[in-house]
């Protein structure tokens, strides 16, 4: 008997020995589902739970190792925050490819993810992101391969990828000012047909950060795109789906197009293409099998689009059949591979794209809110003046980053009898002043942005009112 007491005795010595930590309190019974992360760093008890939540060796392989890294360094240190927030990102894209297992003592498998996630946060010294636990609820409400959720936080890199390698998100170090959960989900966003038409050749994604002012960037967006080259920026790459179309686009023609979630008014806009990104290759990290969720970008093949006749044209495709090249109306249309882009921020839908199918080329004008004074009337007092801004929409096959180049454009403005334009040295901007002495004026300044031989224009109409006789 004393022979055991001592066995047992020097074991648990040694296992404190071993980790640094306290001397371990390990979850007893079964534990009630998690309603929050647990608030308290248990060491011995994210062990325990690591080693019964992963079902195919990622406790032993990855996610205890890495705990166990993390342990042995300060806390306050990046190598140290970069460590704790590889486990939990593990874990996150673990659990969104439902490859976690129910762990011992526990009701459920949330209840495991909520306890390892929020002692993990709470060993590392942070306080988790406020929308995580909403996060979590989702991704166990929609357990699939199509959507997942990573988190990120000063001064650290992130790479978030979606289960089925469908799309994959990088961020430079400093792109986030704070902790932050970013979600990748199927999205829906009517713009990119609308400004695309017939030329969408990905299925729309949503990328969302909570919250928004996590972001070292946002908000970028107040009245169209900010572009700048002197802070971090991320990169998203999306897997193209492939259809039987003619005239078929090369690859490299196409683009990843933004749609902003912020502004329903603003179209989509294209973004510079990228393949690799701080150091990733974005296409390899990719995993752009055939086939897809999206509907509207169902394959389709010279037979028809019946499942048997999509099944038979690959086999032929497939098998270098001599008779599906001589039916191919175009060189093969095997993409397989993805298509990347430079983003600024995220609260946004993505979707590649074809430039060429652009249904718009045009000029919207902005106030200083960022609204949009081409189609709603600016009404000012008597005597008032106010900022507008030229907004140059993007043109066929160029990105918004090129057409925002405050040197590119030269922008005239001519306003009517009764109002009077000051623009600035840019041009881009004007300031619009009421010179009418009407108690009821109505007027209207047109506007010509013109880069080289191509020009954009349009006009925004002016009204006056009174000023309110009790002001």
């Amino acid at each position: 008997m004393l022979r055991t007491f001592l066995t047992v005795l020097v074991a648990a010595s040694v296992l404190t020995a071993c980790t640094g930590d306290e001397p371990p309190v390990v979850p007893t019974g079964l534990q009630a589902p998690s309603l929050s992360l647990a608030t308290t760093c248990n060491p011995a008890g994210v062990r325990a739970t690591l080693a019964t939540l992963h079902t195919e060796g990622g406790a032993k392989a990855f996610s205890i190792p890495t705990f166990n890294q993390a342990r042995s360094l300060d806390p306050a240190t990046t190598e140290a925050r970069r460590l704790y927030y590889a486990v939990i990102n593990y874990v996150l894209g673990e659990y969104a490819a439902n490859r976690l297992a129910t762990p011992a003592r526990y009701a459920s498998t949330q209840a495991g993810v909520d306890f390892v996630i929020g002692s993990l946060y709470a060993c590392a010294g942070i306080i988790p992101p406020a929308g995580l636990q909403d996060v979590i609820d989702d991704l166990g409400d929609h357990v699939a391969p199509n959507r997942t959720a990573c988190v990120g936080d000063n001064g650290l890199p992130l790479q978030c990828r979606l289960p089925n390698g469908d799309v994959v998100m990088v961020a430079e170090p400093g792109f986030f000012i704070a902790p932050a959960v970013i979600i990748i989900e199927p999205g829906a966003d009517p713009r990119f047909d609308a400004t695309y038409p017939g030329g969408r050749w990905s299925p729309v994604w949503r990328i969302h950060v909570e919250p928004l002012t996590a972001q070292a960037n946002y908000p970028t967006y107040t009245g169209g795109p900010v572009i700048t080259s002197t802070h971090p920026r991320a990169a998203v790459a999306l897997c193209v789906v492939d259809r039987a179309q003619t005239p078929h686009p090369a690859v490299l023609g196409l683009q990843v197009a933004q749609a902003l979630e912020t502004d329903l008014q603003f179209p989509p806009f294209l973004l510079d293409q990228v393949f690799t990104f701080n150091g990733v290759n974005l296409i390899a990290q990719l995993d752009c099998t055939p086939g897809t969720t999206d509907l509207a970008l169902r394959r389709t093949s010279p037979f028809g689009s019946s499942l048997l006749a999509v099944q038979s044209w690959n086999a032929l495709r497939s098998f270098g059949s001599l008779l599906g090249d001589a039916l191919t109306p175009q060189p093969l249309y095997a993409f397989d591979g993805g298509m990347g882009g430079v983003v600024e921020s995220f609260e946004s839908f993505f979707a590649v794209v074809d430039p060429s199918s652009e249904s718009f080329d045009g000029l919207d004008v902005r106030n200083a809110q960022g609204q949009s004074i081409v189609q709603n009337p600016t009404i000012v007092q008597s005597g008032g003046s106010f900022v507008a801004t030229a907004v140059p929409l993007t043109y066929s096959g160029e990105s918004f980053n090129a057409i925002q180049d405050t040197n590119a454009f030269s922008c005239v403005w001519t306003p009517a009898a009764g109002l009077s334009v000051t623009p600035t040295a840019s041009t881009l901007q004007a300031t619009i002043t009421v010179t009418s002495t009407q108690t009821a004026y109505s007027g209207s300044v047109g506007v010509v942005c013109t880069r080289g031989t191509t020009s954009q224009q349009t006009s925004f109409s002016v009204s006056t009112q009174s000023p309110n006789p009790s002001d």
